[in-house]
């Protein structure tokens, strides 16, 4: 039986689902580990969607194969929520190592650190995420597909600015993106509750308040 919302992403996903499941939703959920995603280890065929050089990987999309009884899970008619893209820390780790600052469209100047421009930090995020860019472009041929990204919640340097690029890349290219917590909660901050212990992803609550937007919204 079609689900009602296929999620695809890493671990921010699993707050989507959790929430979306509350609601009484049927949702299926293809997830991987972030590595999977910075690495490249995914592509396009034609049978859709696959992960590269990983067994647990082929596993778990044989798993939703099966169960919807398609080789392209995408094709099946249910929209699609993406998290793809912002599993940040890889972007920002490695940026931050000589203690660069992004300063962005409209920022005060950075009062310590390297200056790093908005357009070297862009050129830095095209690099990382061009792929995962172009794999979503031809996802959103087959589905209904809108890019979900995670909450700034993270006090890592660069780490709100990085994530603004990858949302700006993803408009560019014409992708749909729904940032939830500017929509739920403007320029404040997300509420504690809604996160969870780790303080890196967000609760069940807090999924089925982004899923319900998007249905009030008439998105999905």
């Amino acid at each position: 039986m079609k689900p009602d919302l296929l999620l695809l992403g890493d671990s921010h996903t699993i707050a989507l689902e959790e929430g979306a499941r509350s609601l009484g939703l049927d949702a299926a959920a293809l997830r991987y580990g972030g590595n999977v995603w910075h690495e490249g280890k995914f592509g396009w065929n034609d049978n859709g969607f696959f992960p590269k050089g990983s067994n647990l990987g082929r596993r778990v999309l044989g798993q939703m194969q099966e169960r919807l009884g398609v080789k392209n899970v995408f094709s099946v008619g249910a929209p699609v929520l993406t998290t793809v893209g912002f599993h940040l820390g890889r972007l920002t780790r490695p940026f931050n190592w000589f203690d660069h600052a992004v300063m962005g469209p409209g920022d005060p100047a950075p009062t310590s650190g390297l200056l790093a421009s908005d357009a070297l930090a862009e050129a830095y995020v095209a690099h990382f995420r061009g792929a995962h860019i172009r794999v979503l472009k031809r996802l959103s041929r087959e589905a209904k597909l809108i890019v979900v990204p995670p909450p700034a919640i993270s006090e890592e340097p660069n780490f709100r600015q990085l994530r603004a690029i990858v949302i700006r890349l993803m408009q560019r290219a014409g992708l749909e993106v729904f940032d939830a917590a500017e929509a739920l909660h403007g320029a404040g901050p997300v509420p504690a509750h809604l996160i969870e212990a780790d303080g890196q992803h967000m609760t069940a609550e807090y999924g089925a308040m982004v899923i319900e937007r998007l249905r009030d919204e008439k998105r999905i």
